[in-house]
């Protein structure tokens, strides 16, 4: 019989900001990279409805951020655990049997973070600190996203805004490789003629 005192079993959150490396492979520029091409994977998830644009931007504060036109996350509260699907996509690896480990890591690994829906014609925000809520969600007049965006001639219409702070702790003094995630947005419009992504680099000057 082991003696289990003293033990504490590490929740979701803490394995993944001790062990950074089993989720994003590195912390480095690929590890940094890793993360925004999970996102964008998450944005395509059939489970979410249909995707055909998304827009990511690399922040001059080394931020990032990614919106998307698939349908807006829910803010209502579920039955089983009284927790909305928004803030459970952030905090939890799998919900509601598809995988939100994309969202889950990134928030985990990051010293701040945010995410804004239009739902329901309303915008809605909710904030997290290293992984954890700062706030419920609220109700805001006018989200950090435009109502509609131009990409190559066509016009989309954004519907969930995440925007990340990846953790210096952890991060180090990395930073994003734009060639890099272009050619991962080339070859994954290169099979899904539909969707399109565009990246916008703030950090030059």
């Amino acid at each position: 019989m082991h003696d289990t005192t003293g033990v504490r079993i590490l929740e979701a959150r803490e394995v993944v900001r001790k062990r950074p490396n089993m989720f994003v492979g590195s912390t480095d520029e690929r590890g940094l990279n890793a993360l925004i091409v999970g996102l964008i994977e998450f944005s395509i998830c059939k489970v979410l409805g249909n995707c055909t644009f998304i827009q990511v931007t690399l922040n001059k504060d080394n931020s990032f951020t990614l919106v998307n036109d698939h349908l807006p996350i829910s803010i209502k509260t579920s039955k089983e655990d009284e927790k909305p699907l928004l803030e459970k996509i952030m905090t939890q690896a799998r919900v509601s049997g598809f995988s939100s480990e994309a969202t889950f890591v990134a928030n985990a690994l990051s010293q701040c973070s945010r995410v804004e829906v239009n739902y329901d014609t309303s915008i809605y925000k909710q904030e997290y600190e290293e992984g954890y809520p700062k706030s419920e969600i609220i109700l805001v007049e006018k989200p950090d996203f435009p109502e509609e965006i131009e990409i190559a001639g066509s016009i989309f219409y954004p519907k969930n805004l995440f925007w990340f702070k990846t953790d210096p702790n952890v991060f180090g003094l990395a930073t994003y490789n734009l060639t890099t995630l272009r050619e991962v947005a080339d070859k994954i419009t290169g099979t899904q003629k539909e969707l399109a992504i565009q990246l916008i680099d703030l950090r030059v000057v």
